[in-house]
């Protein structure tokens, strides 16, 4: 959970006093979150129920650590990582290979998203409870670049493939039936271009 000395770039600047953590660094951010879990849980048995998000969530974890991300939150049903900035195509290749290995194993559908910017990583909260998160437009990115890949899908913002070699591109491309997509953020600002790539289903 803590902060890559690789992810921190020569221009960041970090400050510490009294216990508190801030820094300001470039990452690819990377969202995964279950499909119709709610459906899925209502009714089921809890063991079942936390087994099985464990064993995925287990699953999830070590793909991203495998190529040298960092898990920064667990969400229930979800899972929020980075990896520095050099690591644009570890990112991307997590994400396929997470919606690969999901499918492969049967495990619940997931949606995957992914972004790229300057985040800021620090210790937010109160005195008597602080959590070490990501704050900044690349992670609301993340998020809604997860919200429009469905079932099977991985979505990558506009930053995240100019970011990313050309070969790794290319060969995704024609691997996996792709578009180019329009992702609305917010209402008040003009939607993102980013490439849905279909890796598993429809």
């Amino acid at each position: 959970f803590g902060i890559p000395l690789d992810a921190v770039s020569d221009e960041t600047t970090e400050i510490m006093g009294e216990g508190f953590i801030s820094v300001r660094t470039p990452l690819a951010v990377l969202f995964v979150d279950i499909r119709g879990f709610t459906r899925w849980s209502d009714g089921r048995d809890p063991r079942e129920t936390v087994e099985h998000l464990n064993r995925q969530m287990g699953l999830e974890a070590r793909l991203i650590r495998s190529r040298g991300g960092r898990i920064n939150k667990l969400l229930g049903d979800g899972i929020l990582a980075y990896f520095p900035a050099s690591g644009i195509d570890d990112c991307i290749e997590t994400a396929v290979e997470i919606q690969r290995q999901i499918s492969a194993e049967g495990m619940l559908p997931v949606g995957v998203g992914c972004a790229f910017g300057e985040v800021i990583l620090g210790d937010i909260g109160e005195e008597a409870r602080l959590d070490f998160t990501l704050i900044g437009a690349p992670v609301n990115r993340a998020a809604r670049m997860c919200d429009s890949a469905r079932v099977g899908q991985v979505c990558l913002s506009s930053a995240v493939c100019e970011g990313a070699s050309s070969d790794l591109l290319q060969e995704l491309k024609g691997r996996y039936p792709h578009r180019e997509i329009l992702v609305e953020v917010k209402a008040s600002d003009p939607p993102l271009s980013a490439l849905k790539l279909v890796v598993s289903g429809k």
